[in-house]
C-alpha cells in the first residue's frame, strides 16, 4: 500500500513537471511568432516607405523660365541635376543675335529660376536671375542654411520627407558649418551625400 502511494506521488510529480515544461514551450512559441510577425510588419513598412520616397524622387521636376535671346522663350519643366545648357537646348538653342559670352552653360538649374539671355549690345553682366533669394547663391548651388523645402527638393536624392528632416535639424542645431554635417540628418548617409555634394553649399 505504501509502495503504491509512493508510485502515485512519483507519477504526480513527473506529470506536474511535464505539464510545466509544456506550458512554457507553448508560451515561448507564441511569443516568438508574435515577435516574428512584428519584425516582418516592420520590414514591410520600411520597404513601403522607401518605395514611396523613391517614387517621389523619380517624378520630382523643377520649373525654369527662359527669356530673351533664345529661339523659343518659355517656361520649361526640367529635372534636378540639369544645367543651363540643357534648358537652352530645350528652348531650341540661342537666337542668332544672342550674347552667349554672358551665359554660364555649366550652371546648375534650381526650381523657379529665371534665365535671361541678353542680345548683343545689351548692357549688364547679370544674365541669370534666380527668384529663390533664400538660397543666397550665385553659382546655382543650394545653400543648406537658407533653402526652403521646395528648394531642397531640387537636390538629387532629396524628397519631401528628407527636406523636412533637414529643416528640422537646422532649426534644432542651427546653421550647417560644412556640407559634411548633412550626414547627421536622419535618412542621409555618406553615399547619399556623395551624390548631392556638387549641388549644395553652406554660407
Amino acid at each position: 500500500m505504501i509502495k503504491l502511494r509512493r508510485n502515485s506521488a512519483f507519477l504526480l510529480i513527473v506529470f506536474s513537471i511535464a505539464l510545466f515544461f509544456s506550458v512554457s514551450f507553448i508560451r515561448n512559441f507564441d511569443n516568438s511568432r508574435v515577435s516574428e510577425g512584428s519584425f516582418e510588419n516592420f520590414i514591410e513598412y520600411q520597404g513601403f516607405e522607401m518605395e514611396v520616397e523613391k517614387q517621389e524622387e523619380e517624378i520630382r521636376t523643377i520649373i525654369v523660365d527662359v527669356k530673351g535671346a533664345v529661339n523659343q522663350p518659355n517656361v520649361y519643366e526640367m529635372y534636378p541635376g540639369d544645367r543651363v545648357i540643357n534648358v537652352i537646348e530645350k528652348a531650341e538653342g540661342f537666337h542668332s543675335e544672342a550674347n552667349v559670352n554672358l551665359i554660364n552653360l555649366a550652371q546648375l538649374l534650381v526650381d523657379e529660376m529665371v534665365i535671361y539671355v541678353p542680345f548683343i549690345g545689351e548692357e549688364g553682366e547679370l544674365s541669370l536671375v534666380s527668384t529663390l533669394d533664400t538660397t543666397n547663391s550665385t553659382n546655382g548651388k543650394i545653400n543648406l542654411n537658407y533653402a526652403t523645402s521646395e528648394e531642397l527638393q531640387a537636390i538629387p536624392g532629396i524628397g519631401p520627407s528628407k527636406a523636412s528632416a533637414i529643416i528640422s535639424y537646422r532649426e534644432e542645431f542651427g546653421k550647417f558649418n560644412t556640407v559634411d554635417e548633412l550626414i547627421n540628418v536622419s535618412g542621409i548617409g555618406q553615399k547619399s551625400l556623395e551624390k548631392m555634394i556638387d549641388f549644395i553649399e553652406v554660407k
